[in-house]
C-alpha cells in the first residue's frame, strides 16, 4: 500500500502516464454524499486515513499553506527531471503545466506543491472540461435530430446546463490557450476548497451518528473499519478527525473552532465584497465573477453547517467573547439580509445560507441549555470558581453589547433574526425570573438569619449579586424592565417568528440528515421554551407541527427513515413530559371542538418509531383509550344538573343519555343502506356521568369523564359524514377537512406498524377499532363511499373551494391498506369513476389537469402514482389467485382470510386505465410547471418505476406460449400498451420522449450550486429513465422487432457522454444504456447501424475514450468495472471500427484518414497513457493482490473479442511478456487453487472459457511463427482443457427435481417454469441468474415455506438452484469454447506425440461422459451431441495423421461402450427420433476402428476383447441395421425433417462400418470365419439385395436413385468373404436377380452407356453401380467360387455390351469421351481382370472343370486383341504425362478433394513428377493396368 504522502499527491511520472488518478476532494464529497455509497472503497478509505490527509480534513478552511522556499524546493524537486520526463507523443506538456502551478501558486497565495497538485487535476480532468464547453457541431446536429425541432426548446426550458451546452461553440483551439487553462484551475482551486470543508462535515456527520441500533454492542468500538462499509468507516474517519482537533485546539475546543469559523465567513464575506480580481480585462472576467461568487456562497453555506454540526453535537455553553464575536459578524452584516447577487441563479445559495444563520446563532446560543441550568441554579449552591461564572449569559463584561444586538435586530424588524430574537427574548425572561428568583431567596434568607436560624454563605451572596448585576445590565441596556416582553413582540408580533420557524424546518439545509434532524430538535426546544409564554395559539402550532413534518426533499437524501428515537423529533416529543402535557393533552381536550389541530398532530406523532410491545404506535395507544370527552351541548338539551358545588369547580352531572354526536340518544341508527342495529354503548354518554364546564358561554362546552376510543368515534363519525349528517356537528371544522385529517391519521398509523415490522393483524385491528360494530360495511368500505362522493362533487364546486386534500387522504388510505387488506382494493377501483374505462384517465385526469397543473401541487398525483405502483406490486403478489392455487390454500394460515380473489381480468382493466392514465401524465408532465422540482423528481420517478416493472413481469418472466397462464397475465394489457405507446411505428416530431428529456435533467449535475437532494433527484431520474428504456429494448428482443426509439437515444449520445463525464454514480446507468443500444443496433437484423462515431464527432469520441481509460479510479469499483468492460466490448465489435482502432492501438491517427483536428495537434495524436489494450493486458497480468473475479471475465471477453475481430491491431498483445506468462501461469495455479463456492466455480469456469478463445488465436500465432517453445509452454493448457471435460455437468437433478416437486406440492397448480426468466443469459451468475427470486418472493411470499426455518426455505432452494444453474452454463461456455479450440487446431496437435496423448484422453472422457444418465431436457441432447461431435472431430484428425500409437487402441472399446449404453438398433433411434446422436456414435465407432486397421494382428486380451466387438458390430449392428434401414425406407413419408428420418447418409455409414470391420487384421487372423458365419446366419444379403431391386423406386430427392450403387456396394463388399460370396452364388442366385433388376435394365437399355461425367444424375448412379458394385462383384465371385461360376459372369457383363465397349474406348483420346478419371482408369483395371481371368477358364476348359459349351464366345469389347489396345491406350498415357494431365478431371467429390491435395514427396521430383495426388492415384492405377493386360509369358 503506497504511503500516506504518495496517496494525497503521487510521484508525477505516475499521475501524467495514466497509471493513477489524483483524488479531489469534490469527488470524494460526491461519493460521502451518494444515496448508494461505492460497494468497494477500500481505496478512499486509505487516502482518507492518512496521516497527511487526516491533518487537512481537521482543518478544512486553511488548507493550503503560504508560498515559501522551502515549498519551492519540494515543487522544483517534485518536477525535476529525474522524477519525470517530458511525454513524446504529446500526451503532456509538462513546461505548461509547471507554469500554470507558479501562476496559481502567486495569485491564489498559496505553495507551489499544492499549486502543482490542482494543475495536475486541471490535467486530468480537462476531458471533462472539454465537454462542459459545449457540444460540437455535429453533437448539436444530433442532439437536435434526437429531441425534434418542436420539443428542443421544451428541454430546455428549465435546463439552463443543456441550452448551455447547445448555444456555446466548442472551440478546441480557445478551449486549450493559456486563458482557459486558468479560469480551469482557478475553478478548480475554489472548488476543491469548499469540497473539503464538505467533507469534513461529512465524515464529521458520520461521527456525531450514534452507532448503528444492528451492531453488537461488544464490536462498536474495537476500532476495526469494514472497508467494504462506508457508513462504519466514515464514522471512524469522522472519530480521527476530532481527535486531531482535540489536540489542535486543548483549552477550549468548541469555542477556538467556532473563533477559526468565525474567521473563515468573515474571509469569504469579505471577498465578495471586494469580487474577483482575476484575469481581468479578459473574456473569462465575468464567467470568473461568477464562479467566484459561488463557490465563496458555498464554502459559506458549508462552513455554517459545519459549525452547527460541531455546536449541535457538544452542546457546550460557549464563553461570552466567542458568542459576541459570532453575533458581531451577524450583525455587522446584517445577519446576511444584504449580500448582492450576482445572478438570480446564486438565490438558491443565498437562501441557504440565510437560512442556515438563525440555526447556527440559535446554536450558538444555546438557549436550551442555558435556561435549564438557570433554573436549576438557585437550587444549589456554587464555588466563587464555578465554570458558569464565564457563561456568556452570565458575563458582566460582554452582556451589553449581546443584549444590544439583539435589541438592534428586533428594532430592525429582521425575518432572519427574529428566531435568535425570541430564543434571546426567552432567555431573558429566564434570568430576570431567576434573579427575582434568586433575590426573594436572600430575603428569606436574610430574615431566617436575623432570627439566628441560617448562617449564610459567601458564595450564595455572590451568586446573588450575580444575578442581579446581569440583569441589571440587561435592564439598563433595555432602558426598562420590560425587555423581555420587547424582544418576544418583537420577534412574534412584528416579523412573525413561528412562520419563519415553520420556512426553517421545512427548508432544505442543513442537507445533511443528522445536520435536518438537530435543526428540527432545535427548533422544537425553541417553541417548546416559547409555549409556557406564548401560549395555545395557532401560530405556535403551525411552528411545531413544521419541526414534527417529515421534509419531502429527504426522499432523495441519504436519510435513515429508521433512525434512533434520540434523533427523531416525533419520539422526542412524545417522550418528553411537557409537550405531552401542556400541547397533547390541551389539544386532546380540545378535541372533538377543535379537531384539525389535535388530529393533525396525531398524524405527525403516529410516524415515530416508537411502538408498544404488540408493535402498536405509542400515540396508537393515547387514542384508543382517552378517559374525558369535550363536548359542545346542543341549546336544546337540558339533561344535565349541577353537582359538586362545594368545590366551586363548575362540575355537572348527566341526568339522561347523550350521544357522543351532541343529540339526544335514540334507541335505533339507520344506515344508508336502510339495515337497522341497535346504536351502540361506544356513542352513548351514559346517565350519572360528570363532568366540568370549560367554557359557559354558547353553546356551554363540558368536558365529561367519559371513557372511549378515538379511533371508534372517528370511524363512526365518519360513516356518519358519508351520509351526509352534518348539523348538529360536534366540531367547528370543515367536515371534509377533519374527514382528509381522518383519514390521514389511520394511514399514517398502520403505514407505521407495517413499516416499523409490526404484524398484520395488529394494523388489522387498529381499522376494526375505526369500523362500527355491527354493520354490514368497515372503515375502508366507508373511505371508499367518501371518496366517490367527493369525486363526483368536485366537478361542479368553485375554484377557491376545489381542494384535493380529501381524495389525497382517500387514496393515501388505499395504498396503506393493500398490505393489510389484500385485495380489497380492485372491487372498489372497480366500480369507482376515479379511473373511468374510457382510456383517458377518468376523474384522476380531470383531478389533475383541472386542479392541480394551475395550482402547481401535486400532491394527489403523487399519491395516485404510489398508489398505482403498489397495486401493481399487489397484481403480482396475488397472482397466484387466478390459478386457484391461493383458493386451494384459503383454510391455510399462510393465506389472510381477508383475500379477495378479484378475476384477473378486472385487475387487468383496472391497471391498463391506471397505465393509460398515467402515460397521458407521463408525456405531458415537462410541460407542467412545479412548485417544488423534488415533487416532479417523485412522480416521474414513480411513473418510469411502474412502466418499467409492468414491461418487465410480461416481457421479462416465463416463455410460456400458453398466455392465460401466466401469473403476470393481469400486467399483459398494460405492457402491451406500454410498448406501443413509448415505441410507436412511427415517430412523431410533436411528442417529447421523457425518458430523454428525464436523461437530460441529469446535466445539471454539473451545477456546483445544486444541493444533495436536488443532485440525488436527477441522478436517481437519470437511472430510471435508463432502467426503462432497457427494458424497452428486452421486450422488443423478446418480440422480435426493432425498437423504434434506439437511434432517436444513440442521437443523444452527446448528452450521455457527458453525464458519464460529470457524474462519477451515474457513469454505471449511462454505460449500461449505451451498452444497449450499440448491442442492439449490432444485433438487429438487416439494420444499418449507426456508428457512435457519427453521433460525437471525432474530438468528442476520443475524450470519451480517454474517460473511460481512467477505469474505476479514482475509487474501486467492481460493479462499475464490469459495466465499463461489458461497453467495450461492444465498442470493439466491427461495426464501431474507429473506436476499436483507437482502443487498440493509442493512436486517433491510425483511425481516422483526415487530417488531425485542433485537439489533435494540440495533445498529440496519442491518447493519454496506454491503450485500453494495453490496460487489459497489464490488468491481466498484474501481480499484486488477486484479479476480481466478476471483473476479470469481462477483461478477458474484450481481449478475445479485439484478436477476432482486429487481429492487424492486436498483434503488440502477443510481445506482452505479462499476457503471455499470465496464459501459462493461469491454468498452472488451477491445479492449486479450488474454488471455494459453487459461484466462484462459475466465474472460474467462465474465465477459463474465454481463455479458451484467445489460446484458438494465439496457438495461431504459434504455428504461423513455428514457435515449439512457445507451443510445449502451452501443453499444461491443452491438457487441463482435455482433462477438464468431467463425467457430466454440475447439473444437481435431485436440487431441481426437488425444486420443481415443492412448488407443485404447496402451490398446486403452479409451475417452477413460472418463475424463469426469458432473457437469462442477459443475467450475471448468481443467485438470480436463471429464475428470478425476487419475483418468486412477491408471488410466493405469503406462504411461511418461502422463507422456512434455518434457511431451508424455498427462498434458499431457489438461490441454490440459480447458482447450479449458473455453474451449468459457465461449463456449457466452457465446452463450446474448448470445443472450438480442439476441432480448429487438431491438425497440429495430432502431430505432437504428448498432446496426442491429451487428445486420446479428451475423446475418452467426452465419450464416457456420454454413457451417463440425463435429465429429459434438450440442453442435454445437445450437450451429448457436442461431446460426440468433438470425439469425431479429434479422431478425424488423428486417422488422417495416421497415427497408430497404442493409447489410441482402447478407443474402439470406450466406443462400443457408449453406444451400448445408448443403443445398438436403428429401430430404436428412429423411434426416438434420435436419429442424428446414433449416427454421431457409429461414426465415431468408425474412426475407432481405423486405429485397428493397420496394427499388427496380436495375441492378447485385448485382441479378443476387439475381435467380440467387432463381430457385436457385425451381426448387431450392421446386419440387423441394414434391414432396420430398408424396412423404414419402404415405410417412411417424404415429408419431415430429414434429420429426423432415415436416409442415403444411414446406409452410408453401415456400409462403411461393414468395410472397416472386414479390413481390421485381428478379425482376418481368427474370426473371419466366425464373422462370415455370423453374417451368413442375418439376413444382410437379403436386405441388400433387397434394396437393389427396389432402388428404382425409392428415390432421394430430385429423383435420385442414390440406393442403387449403395446396395451394390453392400453386394460387393459382402463378397468379398468367400462364404458369403458362394452363399450369394448358390442360395441368392445373385447374377440373375441383378440381371432382372430394374437398374441392371436401365443401364443395358442405355444406348451410349454410362459414364462419370454425365451431366443427367441417373447416368452417373447407373456408372456408380457399375464401377462400385457389379464389377467388383464379379471380380469376387470368380475370386471365391471360380470356374463355376466363370460362365454364369460372362454372360451377365456380355448383356451389357455398350458399357463393356465404352469402358475399352474410355482411355483413347479419339475413341473415348476425352476426359479421364479416376473412375475410368479402375473400371479398365477390373474389366482387363476379369476377361484376362476368362480367357484363361475358357482356354483351359474341361482341364479346369469348364464347359467349353459355356464359354464360347469371349467378353464383348474385351477380347486379346480388343485388350492389346487398351494396353497402348495406357501406355500413351503414361508416356505422355502432359497430355494425360490436359484430359484428367474429377469425376466425383472424393476425386476433387484428391486434386486439391498435393501429392507423396518422392512423386514430386523429377520431370515426371505428380502435380496433386489426383494424378498421383491415376498413375498408380494405370501401372496396375499394365499389369493386368500385359500378354502371357511377358513380365
Amino acid at each position: 500500500m503506497a504511503s500516506g504522502g504518495e496517496l494525497f499527491f503521487p510521484p508525477l511520472d505516475r499521475c501524467l502516464s495514466g497509471e493513477v488518478l489524483l483524488i479531489s476532494w469534490r469527488e470524494v464529497h460526491i461519493f460521502l454524499s451518494a444515496e448508494v455509497p461505492i460497494r468497494q472503497p477500500s481505496k478512499l478509505y486509505s487516502f482518507l486515513s492518512s496521516e497527511q490527509v487526516l491533518r487537512i480534513i481537521a482543518d478544512p478552511t486553511n488548507p493550503f499553506h503560504r508560498p515559501s522556499p522551502q515549498t519551492k524546493a519540494s515543487f522544483d524537486t517534485r518536477t525535476a527531471a529525474i522524477n519525470i520526463t517530458p511525454s513524446s507523443h504529446g500526451q503532456y506538456n509538462l513546461d505548461e503545466i509547471k507554469d500554470d502551478a507558479l501562476w496559481l501558486s502567486k495569485e491564489a497565495d498559496i505553495d507551489e506543491e499544492s499549486a502543482l497538485r490542482l494543475a495536475i487535476l486541471e490535467w486530468q480532468y480537462r476531458p471533462v472540461g472539454y465537454l462542459q464547453r459545449g457540444f460540437t457541431e455535429a453533437e448539436k446536429a444530433s442532439v437536435r435530430e434526437s429531441f425534434g425541432a418542436q420539443n428542443l426548446s421544451l428541454a430546455q426550458k428549465d435546463n439552463t446546463a443543456l441550452e448551455a451546452l447547445l448555444k456555446n461553440d466548442n472551440n478546441s483551439e480557445g478551449f486549450l490557450s493559456a486563458e482557459s487553462r486558468r479560469l480551469r484551475l482557478l475553478t478548480i482551486f475554489l472548488s476543491e476548497r469548499c469540497a473539503l470543508v464538505d467533507v469534513t462535515k461529512n465524515l464529521l456527520s458520520a461521527a456525531f451518528s450514534e452507532p448503528r441500533s444492528d451492531l453488537d454492542p461488544n464490536e462498536k468500538d474495537d476500532g476495526r473499519v469494514d472497508s467494504n462499509n462506508m457508513l462504519g468507516a466514515a464514522e471512524e474517519l469522522g472519530n480521527k478527525v476530532l481527535d486531531y482537533q482535540s489536540k489542535m485546539y486543548q483549552d477550549d475546543p468548541q469555542g477556538r473552532l467556532m473563533d477559526v469559523y468565525i474567521t473563515a465567513l468573515k474571509d469569504r464575506i469579505e471577498k465578495i465584497e471586494q469580487g474577483c480580481n482575476w484575469l481581468q480585462n479578459t473574456e473569462l472576467t465575468d464567467e470568473l465573477e461568477n464562479v467566484w461568487l459561488d463557490t465563496n456562497l458555498k464554502e459559506m453555506i458549508s462552513i455554517m453547517e459545519l459549525a452547527f454540526l460541531h455546536l449541535r453535537a457538544f452542546l457546550t455553553i460557549l464563553n461570552a467573547q466567542v458568542v459576541l464575536n459570532w453575533l458581531g459578524l451577524m450583525a455587522q452584516y446584517t445577519f446576511f439580509e444584504q449580500i448582492e447577487l450576482g445572478s438570480q441563479a446564486q438565490l438558491p445559495l443565498l437562501n441557504a445560507l440565510q437560512s442556515l444563520t438563525p440555526l447556527v446563532t440559535l446554536a450558538v446560543l444555546n438557549v436550551n441549555d442555558c435556561i435549564q441550568h438557570l433554573l436549576q441554579s438557585p437550587q444549589r449552591s456554587f464555588e466563587e470558581n464555578d465554570s458558569s461564572h464565564h457563561y456568556y449569559f452570565l458575563d458582566r463584561e460582554y452582556i451589553d453589547d449581546i443584549h444590544r444586538i439583539f435589541l438592534d435586530a428586533a428594532a430592525t424588524r429582521s425575518r432572519i433574526a427574529s428566531v435568535p430574537v425570541l430564543a434571546w427574548g426567552l432567555l431573558c425572561y429566564t434570568i430576570r425570573d431567576a434573579a427575582s428568583v434568586m433575590r426573594e431567596t436572600r430575603e428569606m434568607q436574610h430574615a431566617d438569619s436575623f432570627r439566628g436560624r441560617h448562617s449564610g454563605s459567601s458564595t450564595t451572596s455572590l451568586h446573588q449579586s450575580l444575578y442581579d448585576e446581569v440583569a441589571d445590565h440587561l435592564r439598563h441596556a433595555s432602558g426598562g424592565t420590560n425587555y423581555p416582553e420587547y424582544l418576544f413582540h418583537a420577534a412574534t408580533e412584528e416579523t412573525g417568528v413561528f412562520d419563519v420557524l415553520s420556512l426553517l424546518a421545512g427548508g432544505p439545509n442543513p442537507e445533511l440528515p443528522l445536520g435536518n434532524r438537530w435543526k428540527r430538535i432545535c427548533l422544537q426546544e425553541l417553541v417548546s421554551l416559547a409555549f409556557e409564554t406564548a401560549g395555545y395559539s395557532e401560530e405556535v402550532l403551525t411552528g411545531l407541527f413544521s419541526t414534527l413534518e417529515e421534509p419531502s426533499y429527504l426522499t432523495f437524501s441519504n436519510f435513515d427513515s429508521n433512525t434512533l428515537p434520540q434523533y427523531d423529533p416525533r419520539s422526542i416529543f412524545i417522550t418528553d413530559e411537557y409537550l405531552m402535557g401542556s400541547i397533547f393533552d390541551l389539544a386532546l381536550k380540545r378535541f372533538p371542538r377543535e379537531a384539525v389541530t389535535f388530529l393533525h398532530l396525531c398524524r405527525l406523532l403516529a410516524s415515530s418509531q416508537l411502538v408498544n410491545k404488540s408493535g402498536l404506535p405509542i400515540i396508537a395507544d393515547r387514542l384508543r383509550s382517552v378517559e374525558t370527552f369535550t363536548q359542545a351541548i346542543p341549546s336544546s338539551f337540558q339533561g344535565y344538573s349541577t353537582t359538586r358545588e362545594e368545590e366551586n369547580a363548575n362540575w355537572v352531572r348527566l341526568l339522561e343519555s347523550l350521544n357522543m354526536y351532541g343529540e339526544t340518544a335514540q334507541p335505533m341508527i339507520t344506515y344508508h343502506n336502510n339495515s337497522t342495529i341497535s346504536q351502540s354503548s361506544k356513542d352513548i354518554i351514559a346517565p350519572g356521568t360528570e363532568g366540568q364546564v370549560v367554557s359557559a358561554g354558547r353553546p356551554i362546552v363540558i368536558c365529561w369523564s367519559h371513557g372511549y376510543s378515538i379511533l371508534s368515534y372517528l370511524g363512526r363519525w365518519l360513516h356518519e359524514i358519508r351520509r351526509r349528517r352534518f348539523s348538529p356537528s360536534p366540531f367547528v371544522d370543515s367536515p371534509s377537512i377533519i374527514a382528509a385529517e381522518t383519514i390521514g391519521l389511520l394511514s399514517a398509523l398502520t403505514s407505521a406498524i407495517m413499516r416499523n415490522g409490526g404484524d398484520v393483524d395488529i394494523a388489522r385491528e387498529v381499522l376494526e377499532d375505526a369500523s362500527i360494530d355491527g354493520a354490514e360495511e368497515d372503515i375502508l368500505s366507508i373511505v371508499s363511499d367518501i371518496f366517490e362522493q367527493e369525486l363526483e362533487e368536485m366537478s361542479y364546486r368553485a375554484n377557491f373551494e376545489r381542494s384535493v386534500d380529501l381524495l389525497g387522504a382517500c387514496v393515501d388510505f388505499f395504498h396503506a391498506t393493500i398490505p393489510i387488506l389484500p385485495g380489497r382494493i380492485w372491487p372498489i377501483l372497480q366500480q369507482s369513476k376515479f379511473l373511468g374505462k374510457d382510456g383517458i384517465g377518468g376523474l384522476l385526469a380531470s383531478v389533475v389537469l383541472s386542479i392541480e397543473v394551475s395550482s402547481t401541487n401535486f400532491t394527489f398525483l403523487e399519491k395516485s402514482m404510489a398508489l398505482f405502483e403498489a397495486l401493481i406490486e399487489d397484481a403480482i403478489s396475488c397472482s397466484l389467485s387466478q390459478t386457484g392455487t391461493r383458493s386451494s390454500l384459503a383454510t391455510s394460515r399462510d393465506v389472510p382470510a381477508t383475500t379477495s380473489h378479484t378475476p384477473v381480468r378486472v385487475r387487468g382493466e383496472i391497471l391498463l386505465s391506471f397505465t393509460q392514465a398515467t402515460f397521458q401524465f407521463y408525456g405531458s408532465m415537462f410541460s407542467w410547471t412545479f412548485r417544488d422540482p423534488l415533487q416532479r423528481a417523485r412522480v416521474f420517478i414513480s411513473m418510469a418505476t411502474s412502466f418499467k416493472k409492468m414491461i418487465y413481469y410480461w416481457y421479462g418472466i416465463d416463455d410460456t406460449q400458453d398466455l392465460k397462464t401466466k401469473l403476470t397475465a393481469a400486467v399483459a394489457a398494460s405492457a402491451s400498451f406500454l410498448i406501443e405507446s413509448l415505441d410507436p411505428p412511427s415517430t412523431q416530431d410533436g411528442l417529447m420522449n421523457p425518458v430523454l428529456k428525464a436523461i437530460a435533467d441529469g446535466l445539471k449535475l454539473a451545477n456546483p450550486c445544486a444541493g444533495v437532494s436536488l443532485t440525488n433527484a436527477w441522478r436517481n431520474g437519470v437511472r430510471a429513465s435508463v432502467e426503462l428504456s432497457l427494458q424497452l429494448l428486452e421486450a422488443r428482443k423478446v418480440l422480435d422487432g426493432s425498437f423504434s426509439k434506439n437511434h432517436q437515444l444513440l442521437n443523444a449520445s452527446p448528452i450521455f457522454v457527458r453525464l458519464f463525464a460529470y457524474d462519477y454514480f451515474s457513469k454505471s446507468a449511462i454505460l449500461k444504456l449505451l451498452d444497449g443500444l450499440l448491442d442492439k443496433e449490432q444485433t438487429s437484423a438487416g439494420s444499418d447501424s449507426q456508428s457512435l462515431l457519427g453521433q460525437l464527432g471525432s474530438d468528442s469520441s476520443r475524450t470519451l475514450i480517454e474517460l473511460i481509460s481512467y477505469m474505476d479510479q479514482p475509487f474501486e469499483d467492481s460493479m462499475l468495472l464490469v459495466d465499463i468492460w461489458s461497453l467495450l466490448n461492444s465498442l470493439v465489435q466491427k461495426r464501431q471500427q474507429w473506436f476499436a482502432v483507437v482502443m487498440l492501438t493509442g493512436s486517433v491517427s491510425q483511425a481516422q484518414s483526415r487530417s488531425p483536428s485542433a485537439v489533435d495537434q494540440k495533445t498529440g495524436t496519442s491518447l493519454r497513457g496506454k491503450s485500453i489494450l494495453m490496460r487489459a493486458l497489464d490488468y491481466l497480468a498484474k501481480d499484486r493482490a488477486p484479479r476480481d473475479p466478476l471483473v476479470s471475465p469481462h477483461v478477458l471477453s474484450f481481449v478475445r473479442q479485439a484478436q477476432e475481430n482486429w487481429p492487424w491491431a492486436t498483434l503488440s498483445m502477443w510481445s506482452h511478456e505479462g499476457f503471455i506468462r499470465f496464459i501459462a501461469e493461469y491454468f498452472r495455479d488451477l491445479k492449486h487453487h479450488a474454488p471455494a463456492n459453487p459461484l466462484d466455480e462459475c466465474r472460474q469456469t467462465q474465465t477459463s472459457a474465454t481463455m479458451a478463445k484467445i489460446l484458438t488465436s494465439y496457438l495461431h500465432r504459434i504455428r504461423a511463427t513455428r514457435d515449439r517453445a512457445a507451443f510445449t509452454s502451452l501443453r499444461g493448457a491443452i491438457e487441463h482443457y482435455a482433462e477438464g471435460g468431467k463425467p457430466r455437468l454440475g447439473y444437481n437433478d435431485s436440487l431441481h427435481a426437488n425444486l420443481k416437486e415443492n412448488v407443485k406440492r404447496i402451490f398446486p397448480g403452479c409451475e417452477l417454469s413460472k418463475f424463469k426468466k426469458i432473457n437469462s443469459t442477459a443475467s450475471e451468475y448468481g443467485n438470480n441468474f436463471y429464475y428470478d427470486v425476487v419475483f418468486a418472493g412477491k408471488v410466493l411470499g405469503f406462504s411461511q415455506a418461502w422463507k422456512g426455518t434455518r434457511g431451508q426455505g424455498l427462498e434458499q432452494e431457489f438461490w441454490r438452484a440459480n447458482v447450479n444453474l449458473s455453474l451449468v452454463d459457465a461449463q456449457l461456455h466452457l465446452w463450446n469454447s474448448w470445443k472450438s479450440l480442439a476441432i480448429e487446431h487438431s491438425p497440429y496437435f495430432a502431430i505432437d506425440g504428448e498432446v496426442r496423448k491429451f487428445m486420446a484422453k479428451a475423446i475418452e472422457r467426452c465419450m464416457e461422459s456420454n454413457t451417463l444418465d440425463y435429465p429429459a431436457d434438450s440442453i442435454f441432447d445437445r450437450v451429448l451431441q457436442s461431446r460426440i461431435e468433438l470425439a469425431i472431430a479429434l479422431l478425424q484428425r488423428l486417422v488422417v495423421a495416421k497415427t497408430r500409437a497404442i493409447e489410441l487402441v482402447h478407443l474402439l472399446e470406450v466406443a462400443w461402450t457408449t453406444l451400448t449404453s445408448h443403443t445398438t438398433s436403428y429401430e430404436a433411434a428412429a423411434a426416438n427420433s434420435d436419429l442424428p446422436y446414433f449416427r454421431s456414435l457409429l461414426n465415431a465407432v468408425f474412426l475407432t476402428i481405423q486405429f485397428h486397421v493397420k496394427v499388427n494382428p496380436t495375441k492378447s486380451d485385448r485382441q479378443e476383447s476387439t475381435k467380440n466387438i467387432l463381430l457385436d458390430l457385425l451381426t448387431n449392428v450392421v446386419a440387423k441395421g441394414l434391414k432396420s434401414l430398408v424396412t423404414i425406407l419402404h415405410s417412411q413419408s417424404d415429408s419431415g425433417d430429414a434429420d429426423s428420418q432415415v436416409g442415403v447418409i444411414d446406409f452410408r455409414l453401415l456400409l462403411a462400418l461393414l468395410q472397416a470391420i472386414i479390413r481390421v487384421p485381428d478379425l482376418h487372423v481368427s474370426g473371419s470365419s466366425r464373422a462370415s458365419e455370423a453374417l451368413l446366419l442375418s439376413p444382410i444379403s437379403e436386405s441388400a439385395l433387397h434394396l437393389y431391386s427396389w432402388s428404382h423406386t425409392l428415390l432421394a430427392p430430385d429423383s435420385d436413385p442414390v440406393y442403387a450403387p449403395i446396395s451394390s456396394s453392400f453386394l460387393a463388399t459382402l463378397s468379398s468373404l468367400p462364404l458369403l460370396a458362394e452363399d450369394l452364388a448358390a442360395s441368392q442366385n445373385i447374377l440373375p436377380s441383378l440381371a432382372s433388376a430394374r437398374m441392371t435394365r436401365l443401364l443395358m437399355a442405355r444406348p451410349n452407356g454410362a459414364g462419370p461425367l454425365d451431366t443427367e444424375i441417373l447416368p452417373q448412379r447407373l456408372y456408380e453401380t457399375w464401377t462400385r458394385g457389379i464389377l467388383p462383384l464379379c471380380l469376387n465371385l470368380l475370386q471365391a467360387v471360380g470356374r463355376a461360376l466363370s460362365a454364369d459372369v460372362l454372360h451377365f457383363l456380355n448383356l451389357i455390351p455398350i458399357q463393356l465397349q465404352r469402358a475399352s474406348l474410355s482411355l483413347n483420346a479419339q475413341g473415348g469421351a476425352g476426359s479421364l478419371t479416376l473412375s475410368c482408369v479402375k473400371e479398365v483395371q477390373d474389366l482387363a481382370v476379369i476377361a484376362a481371368v476368362l480367357d484363361r477358364y475358357r482356354e483351359a476348359g474341361q482341364s479346369a472343370g469348364v464347359d467349353p459349351l459355356e464359354m464360347l464366345e469371349e467378353l464383348k469389347w474385351w477380347s486379346k486383341s480388343d485388350r492389346k489396345g487398351v494396353r497402348e491406350d495406357v501406355d500413351d498415357l503414361l508416356a505422355s504425362r502432359a497430355k494425360m494431365r490436359l484430359r484428367l478431371v474429377p469425376g466425383d467429390e472424393r476425386e476433387a478433394a484428391l486434386m486439391q491435395k498435393s501429392p507423396q514427396e518422392e512423386n514430386r521430383r523429377g520431370k515426371e513428377g505428380c502435380l496433386n495426388a489426383l494424378e498421383e492415384k491415376v498413375v498408380e492405377e494405370l501401372k496396375k493396368c499394365l499389369v493386368c493386360l500385359r500378354a502371357e509369358g511377358e513380365d
